[in-house]
């Protein structure tokens, strides 16, 4: 099975997850494997108030999380145990997506440390989620947007 592999960047620290343990680094040179929560097949991971989550398609803690710049994880309990494809965060809120199961999404608002399950308004196999701010009539718009 092959997975994309996300990267994503925060000033000091970098992230990289695909399937094994993550790997992090300081300077994109050079990159250090670290130990995930869970000998799981990682696939997403996002940056948000001093967190790192990262997301899952198998396993029985289909989230992990890290508060010391990816350095080390624990192991968190899913909504529910789907194939998590995607994590983002934005606003104070995690939101992930999953290929599958009865409820495709689940949120977060104490900073990844417990998930609960949303319902989307259609069953689709969503693939990713991304955080955007949209500017409009000097308002700011937040929102997630899931493909």
């Amino acid at each position: 099975m092959a997975f994309r592999i996300p990267f994503f960047c925060l000033c000091a620290v970098l992230v990289l997850v695909g399937g094994g343990a993550p790997l992090a680094t300081a300077d994109g040179t050079s990159w250090s494997a670290v130990a995930a929560a869970e000998a799981n097949a990682w696939v997403s991971v996002d940056y948000g108030n001093g967190v790192w989550v990262a997301v899952s398609v198998l396993g029985s803690n289909r989230v992990m999380r890290s508060t010391d710049d990816g350095a080390s994880w624990s192991a968190v309990a899913a909504a529910e145990a789907n194939e998590w494809r995607s994590v983002a965060y934005g606003n104070g809120v995690w939101v992930a997506v999953s290929t599958n199961g009865t409820n495709r999404v689940m949120r977060s608002t104490d900073d990844g440390a417990s998930w609960s399950a949303v319902a989307a308004t259609e069953a689709n196999s969503w693939q990713s989620v991304a955080y955007g701010i949209k500017l409009l009539e000097k308002l700011k718009k937040m929102m997630f947007l899931l493909v």
